[in-house]
């Protein structure tokens, strides 16, 4: 099973091959281009992955950009491309210089007069066309967020026309790209605190952006089924988003979905919308003189540090919990490193039948109390009742 994307772009290399007058498909595998910050998988393989299930797939323009372990920048990938087309160093250079150019004006016109890329693009393109952006003309009371990759969010036929829909609706729409990118940088230091993909600027970035802005009623997050990625930060601006008490509604696309249930839920969270800011209106009314309630985050997050919450180094998971838990602001402790002591320890307070992860288990836990001198908020207690029991009998053996 793959993700949404990979089978758009599966099937439209399938129509080029079809249909398409082509001699050459653009297909670059894109591992990174900004330090520390990864693309997908799968858009890592995309190549491969075409060529293994495109039956008689036309010939790929593969192009490989690493910047961290292949130490292939994009200039060097362009170069490469080039070179394919042309042995004239010169004209290759200028090229790219030129790209860079209509590049850097197409993401300025993006932030600067508040495009979508369809947009932007329309003007570059056709500049004898040229309108009003639809985001700064419009005299809507009600403006809205939306969040997501590109192919999420400007495919009519995978979204269903989800920014007409939305404008259809009344509301004004603002997405990711509009953000200046000192301020999504700014954005994802406030949800997730570290840059993890290239593209968290129009995710995580934009996000933390319009949560600060009192003028966005709320955010919508667009998604692809089986999106790995996309699935954990989703979840972690949710919970930013909670703490925060604003709005944030997530739409997961798939090619089953259809246009009814998207519009149903798009009405409904512009009529959620719409009830608040009247009962903010109301509440103003009714008492004029007294100060606007005050949002705070849950106890949890209020407090510097407290709980900490102890997870058992286990295996590998404890680096996906790790980011979980450090991505909503809580601190993790995961405690010493698994060792002879730490198996002793589970098995002299353990009875004497139970399996060795559980002794493992609570020989891990026991450490994380010990070496705090306190008792912190423990996860990962077990669900089932009889290992309940023997987990509450074994602490009082230890108390």
């Amino acid at each position: 099973m793959t993700c949404l994307p990979i089978k758009v772009y599966a099937g439209h290399v399938a129509w080029l091959r079809d249909h398409g007058s082509v001699d050459f498909v653009f297909t670059p595998a894109i591992r990174n281009i900004v330090k520390d910050a990864f693309h997908c998988a799968k858009f890592q393989a995309l190549p491969d992955i075409i060529k293994a299930t495109v039956p008689n797939c036309p010939p790929l323009l593969d192009i490989e950009i690493d910047l961290e372990r292949r130490k292939v920048s994009e200039t060097d990938a362009f170069h490469q491309l080039g070179h394919r087309f042309s042995w004239n160093p010169i004209k290759i250079r200028r090229a790219w210089a030129r790209a860079r150019e209509v590049e850097r004006n197409y993401l300025a016109s993006l932030v600067d007069e508040k495009l979508t890329y369809p947009e932007a693009l329309a003007r570059l393109y056709e500049p004898e066309k040229k309108t009003a952006s639809p985001a700064l003309a419009s005299t809507a009371d009600l403006t809205i967020a939306v969040v997501g990759h590109p192919y999420c969010l400007y495919d009519d036929y995978i979204n269903h026309q989800l920014i007409s829909r939305l404008r259809g609706l009344g509301a004004r729409v603002f997405t990711g790209e509009m953000v200046p990118p000192d301020e999504a940088q700014a954005g994802i230091m406030k949800t997730t605190g570290q840059r993890r993909w290239f593209y968290d600027n129009v995710m995580t970035g934009a996000v933390g952006y319009y949560l600060d802005r009192p003028e966005v009623a709320g955010i919508i997050s667009v998604l692809a089924f089986a999106c790995g990625p996309d699935s954990v930060m989703v979840e972690t601006l949710a919970r930013r988003a909670h703490a925060r008490g604003r709005s944030l509604m997530s739409l997961v696309l798939d090619e089953h979905g259809s246009a009814a249930g998207m519009i149903t839920r798009l009405e409904a969270f512009v009529d959620m919308l719409g009830r608040q800011r009247q009962m903010r209106c109301a509440d103003s009314a009714a008492a004029p003189s007294s100060p606007p309630p005050t949002v705070t985050a849950p106890a949890f997050l209020r407090q510097i540090n407290k709980p900490v919450i102890g997870f058992p180094r286990m295996g590998t998971v404890v680096v996906a919990v790790k980011s979980v838990f450090k991505g909503i602001g809580a601190q993790l402790e995961l405690g010493p490193a698994l060792s002879s002591r730490t198996v002793s320890l589970g098995a002299r307070n353990s009875p004497e039948f139970i399996c060795t992860p559980y002794k493992i288990y609570f020989g891990q836990h026991d450490r994380n109390v010990g070496s705090r001198g306190q008792h912190p908020a423990v996860c990962g207690r077990p669900r089932l009742v009889p290992q309940q029991r023997l987990h509450s009998t074994s602490r009082r053996r230890v108390a």
